[in-house]
């Protein structure tokens, strides 16, 4: 197995090797670092190396063999502009895509050709998303700048919140993504409908539009857009309805052994894969990233890996008597990697307590506990120039950490902890 390592040399302190998922190597160095001490340095970690493609080249592997393929044949279902189309295939001479009907027509040579299918389809999306993102930005552009901004189309592996106008039908489309990733907030008045990423948008229009106080708009009802549900509002009628369960999420994992092999050790390497792909991708081609920690199992595995593909810094957060600190600066002695903490005192708590329920629109203990250490983290980051931070927060959701999840074991039984996962 042959490899071709990057070196780059950079201001930097320590050697930083990495192995990405395309099986690109990439060491970065101190500048002056002397190139038999480089070699040498590579040819003590060759085996590592080989380990990390070999791994990354299984998982590419298994993953084409396991993920959900179309087969692009005629009655499969496509989305475009937020409504469902029928696949038609068509042999023909010419080979083009068109939108006919409830149909998307595609014309090919070989009907049984599967990648050139996909190719086609794939060119009709993105002439498609050129086109119309094209034409809005001719009309708008001069809103903002004088200069014509320039445009490009790039393929997303995941879906997102959208926001769709229908020009024939006159509605909107308000949409959230299988996981909720960024919420979505809404308010339908008499006089206008409005919606936004946060709360406090709106309480500005209650308070500018119907003459609230603010009061008054704090506690008006302002509704949330549930995860994986759409919502359609038509300006015609000025009514709205909400879709909810969009797309179908798989909660059965207990009941199907989806594969004959899965096993405890085969659970344990794919999840060791996706935390070295995720940390990979957020870390690619930066050279410092953020931490924040706070010396725990979660924080700690983050860091240490994400050590392997850029420079870290730790930042820790907590009152003067706070245990977090005195672990975390231990176990980042152990790990060599940088350390800063910020003891907050009883008045900036004060200060940062506001602040924070501002961020967050909300006065909920249990999440401002949370959110003032992230944001005084984040305070420490911002001034040493770190624009990627990350953390070990929703390990617990995930892996059973919280107490209550051990209370349902001890009362309920295995059982019992399997619905609490598949309805929460």
């Amino acid at each position: 197995m042959e490899y071709r390592p990057q070196i780059l040399k950079k201001d930097i302190k320590n050697m930083y090797l990495s192995v990405s998922p395309d099986c690109s190597v990439v060491l970065k160095v101190p500048k002056n670092t002397p190139e038999e001490y480089i070699n040498n340095y590579l040819k003590e970690k060759e085996n590592w190396i080989y380990k990390q493609i070999t791994k990354f080249k299984q998982h590419r592997e298994y993953m084409e063999d396991h993920e959900e393929k179309k087969e692009y044949i005629s009655g499969e279902c496509f989305m475009y502009l937020g409504k469902q189309y029928r696949l038609k295939i068509h042999q023909s001479a010419k080979e083009y895509v068109e939108l006919n009907g409830n149909y998307i027509n595609v014309h090919v040579k070989d009907k049984n050709n599967i990648q050139k299918k996909k190719k086609l389809v794939e060119q009709w999306y993105k002439e498609k998303a050129l086109y119309l993102f094209l034409k809005i930005r001719d009309e708008h552009y001069k809103r903002i700048t004088d200069n014509k901004p320039e445009l490009a189309i790039r393929k997303m592996k995941k879906r997102w919140g959208s926001c769709l106008y229908d020009k024939n039908k006159n509605i909107i489309i308000l949409r959230r993504d299988v996981f909720g990733v960024k919420p979505l907030f809404y308010i339908d008045r008499d006089k206008y409908f409005a919606f936004a990423s946060e709360k406090k948008a709106l309480w500005s229009l209650l308070m500018k539009i119907d003459g609230m106080s603010f009061e008054e708009a704090y506690n008006y009802p302002v509704s949330r857009l549930n995860p994986n549900s759409q919502l359609i509002y038509d300006l015609n009628e000025n009514e709205c309805e909400v879709e909810e369960n969009l797309q179908r999420i798989r909660t059965d994992y207990f009941e199907n052994n989806y594969n004959t092999n899965l096993d405890y050790e085969t659970c344990k390497k794919e999840l060791e894969e996706a935390l070295w792909d995720s940390i990979s991708k957020r870390t690619r081609g930066i050279d410092k990233i953020g931490i924040i920690y706070s010396g725990g199992v979660d924080s700690t595995l983050i860091a240490k890996m994400a050590s392997e593909y850029s420079e870290v810094i730790l930042y820790t957060v907590g009152t003067e008597e706070s245990e977090d600190i005195k672990y975390a600066e231990s176990a980042s002695k152990d790990m060599g990697l940088k350390f800063r903490k910020k003891i907050i005192s009883p008045e900036e708590y004060e200060k940062y307590l506001l602040n924070v329920a501002y961020a967050i629109d909300e006065i909920d203990l249990m999440k401002l506990a949370v959110g003032i250490p992230i944001y005084v983290a984040s305070e420490m980051a911002k001034e040493d120039g770190i624009k990627v931070v990350l953390s070990g927060q929703g390990a617990d959701e995930l892996f059973g950490g919280y107490n209550r999840y051990g209370k349902i074991l001890s009362e309920k039984g295995k059982e019992g902890l399997k619905e609490s996962y598949t309805t929460m």
